[in-house]
């Protein structure tokens, strides 16, 4: 619907009395974006003056005797992942449609140079705007100064979908496609050998194996470096976080590495208590705890011995985690627990299969980016309301008195031993990227233990592997 805003605007504009800088930027820029360049850094683009924009085209060596002619750079160079399969040159509104051989040529000229091979050809002075295929000009007899394409602003909304079908970052190789099957046809009938076209096919493809060993490693590049920054984001939230918020967060299930509102929780309790003050306040509220919070209050107590230079808060540190580490859940947090995995269970077998027919039906239609690097699991839409779900339940657990908490233990698990069979189908029918995200609540509590406390007091070294 943005783009559709956006473009209705485009048909609006006004190029009267205006320069070629109007086009460039009224125009041609949020022309771009629309066509999906320039919203993420896979798709950049570089313009005249920018770093690794200027080529040194000579074209042609020589005019009027030995005046060599002036070096030009094209106004945009669209890239998808660093390939250039377009260009576009700007022009002033005050240069008339049908353009001049002239600027025709100039632009395909760039189109075959070695360092950028494009495709297409876009000239455009705002008003009006027409795409060359600078290829099929040289290869397949094609008049080069006929365009494949044209259209007036006040038609971008009308013709849009043709547009996007032609240059759109998610579009364009299927134009490149079709060259390639032509150029194909076209090597094999010059042939006089039958088995030549599938030997040409062979040729061709021998590196696919490799190509998709690359793409593989820069879907994982694209992928870590995504991971990277939202950790990033996140310290930055939690570095600017009041203690209220910090609280809050260690509601919450610890988050990735030395990320977690726990650390900055000590740090910027630090700041006006006392060691042995803070200390005590996770250890005078810890049978109250949750899962989720006595996981933090681990880490946030091994923070504290780390900082910390008195050995006498240190040995008391040493001694709680020693203490706790290994032992049975309380009557609270078991049937916590229990409730975590029979919510967990319940959404893999009834709601996750819906969901995820409906993920698959709209990744057809998403972004490479979305599709195979930021390609969303059922997990991701239900984990939050896992979390929300525990909240609720949680302070309701809390205000149970324990002999009746042991006596509603064993009809959770009872109502968990019910949805086992299902689950286990379920469960295969999982996805590898589901397996990872959403914190293995399905096995929260198994064997009576929160098995990450003793991982978290190995992690910082206070007790042994």
């Amino acid at each position: 619907m943005k783009n559709f805003d956006v473009l209705d605007n485009l048909t609006k504009l006004k190029f009267t009395g205006k320069a070629e800088a109007f086009v460039e930027q009224k125009f041609l820029t949020p022309l771009l974006e629309c066509l999906g360049y320039e919203n993420h850094k896979d798709y950049e683009v570089y313009r005249h003056g920018d770093d690794g924009a200027n080529f040194k085209l000579k074209y042609p060596p020589v005019e009027n005797g030995a005046v060599k002619v002036k070096h030009y750079n094209p106004d945009y160079i669209p890239t998808i992942r660093k390939k250039i399969f377009w260009i576009i040159e700007a022009k002033s509104p005050t240069i008339t449609y049908p353009f001049e051989y002239k600027y025709i040529i100039q632009g395909l000229q760039y189109c075959i140079h070695p360092e950028i091979q494009a495709k297409y050809l876009i000239l455009s002075n705002g008003k009006n705007t027409c795409v060359y295929d600078a290829h099929s000009s040289i290869f397949f007899e094609q008049d080069i100064y006929a365009p494949i394409f044209e259209f007036e602003s006040n038609e971008l909304t009308k013709k849009w979908e043709d547009i996007y079908d032609l240059l759109g970052v998610e579009k364009i190789r299927k134009q490149i496609e079709k060259s390639l099957k032509d150029f194909y046809e076209k090597l094999s009938l010059s042939s006089l050998d039958e088995k030549y076209p599938e030997q040409l096919i062979n040729f061709i493809g021998n590196e696919k194996h490799e190509l998709s060993k690359k793409i593989r490693k820069n879907t994982a590049k694209l992928y870590i470096e995504k991971m990277d920054e939202e950790y990033a984001a996140t310290t930055e939230n939690l570095q600017n976080a009041t203690l209220e918020e910090l609280q809050i967060a260690m509601e919450y299930p610890l988050g990735r590495g030395s990320n977690n509102p726990s650390v900055y929780y000590v740090m910027k309790l630090l700041e006006t208590k006392s060691e042995e003050q803070i200390y005590n306040f996770f250890a005078a509220n810890y049978n109250g705890y949750s899962y989720f919070q006595k996981e933090h209050c681990f880490v946030a107590l091994c923070t504290l011995h780390y900082k910390s230079s008195d050995q006498a808060i240190k040995n008391k540190i040493e001694n709680f985690i020693i203490n706790h580490a290994d032992e049975e859940l309380s009557p609270l947090n078991k049937a916590e627990s229990i409730l975590l995995r029979v919510v967990r269970k319940m959404i893999m077998i009834h709601v996750h299969p819906t969901l995820r027919s409906k993920i698959d039906e709209q990744l057809k239609f998403a972004p490479e980016i979305v599709r195979f690097v930021e390609k969303p699991s059922a997990l991701n839409y239900t984990y939050s309301n896992e979390l929300i779900i525990h909240d609720k339940y949680f302070g309701v657990l809390k205000q149970i008195p324990e002999n009746e908490l042991i006596l509603l233990i064993p009809n959770l698990e009872k109502l968990e031993s019910i949805l086992e069979a299902d689950y286990q189908i379920a469960q295969k029918e999982q996805r590898d990227d589901e397996r990872e995200v959403g914190g293995g609540f399905d096995v929260y509590g198994i064997g009576n233990k929160i098995w990450s406390l003793k991982n978290i007091a190995i992690n910082y070294k206070i007790i042994e592997k």
